[in-house]
C-alpha cells in the first residue's frame, strides 16, 4: 500500500441520495462528472474550519451526510450576515516542533471565507436544481 492511498489531504463536496436498496449513499455518473457542479478541492483544516464558521459538525469524516437544503441554508444565512463584512486575512505561519515536521500554513487572502462559501453555496444550489434526487451532501 502506498502512503497516498492512506492519507487524504483535502476533501470536496459532494451530493448523494440514499439508495433503499442496499442503504448505502450514491450519486449517478453523470453527476461525478458534470463540471457545473464540481466544489472546490479544499484541505481538511479548511473544510473544518468552514463547517465551523458556518455553525456545523466539523468532524466532516465521522459525519454522515447532512440535508443538503441545512447545508444551503447555513450558508445562506452566513453570507447574509456578512454581506459587505470581508473575512480577515491570515498571514503565512511556519511550525517548528523538535522532533516532529516543520507546518507551513500559507494564510489566506482577505475575504476567503466569503468566496469559498459563496462558491460551496452556488455549487450545492446548481446541484439541488440539475440533481433533484440528490438530498444529501457530504465532504470527502
Amino acid at each position: 500500500m502506498r502512503i497516498n492511498e492512506v492519507i487524504l489531504e483535502g476533501a470536496n463536496m459532494t451530493a448523494a441520495y440514499k439508495d433503499e436498496k442496499t442503504g448505502y449513499w450514491t450519486y449517478p455518473g453523470a453527476y461525478a462528472k458534470d463540471p457545473d457542479v464540481e466544489a472546490p478541492y479544499l484541505s481538511n483544516a479548511s473544510v473544518r474550519e468552514i463547517l465551523s464558521t458556518l455553525g456545523l459538525n466539523p468532524d466532516f469524516e465521522e459525519t454522515p451526510p447532512m440535508p443538503i437544503d441545512q447545508f444551503i441554508g447555513a450558508s445562506t444565512q452566513w453570507l447574509k450576515k456578512n454581506i459587505g463584512k470581508r473575512s480577515e486575512p491570515e498571514e503565512p505561519t511556519v511550525t517548528k516542533q523538535p522532533g516532529s515536521a516543520t507546518m507551513i500554513s500559507g494564510g489566506r487572502p482577505e475575504g476567503y471565507f466569503n468566496q469559498v462559501i459563496m462558491q460551496l453555496n452556488q455549487v450545492a444550489r446548481k446541484t439541488k436544481e440539475k440533481y433533484p434526487n440528490l438530498t444529501h451532501i457530504y465532504f470527502r
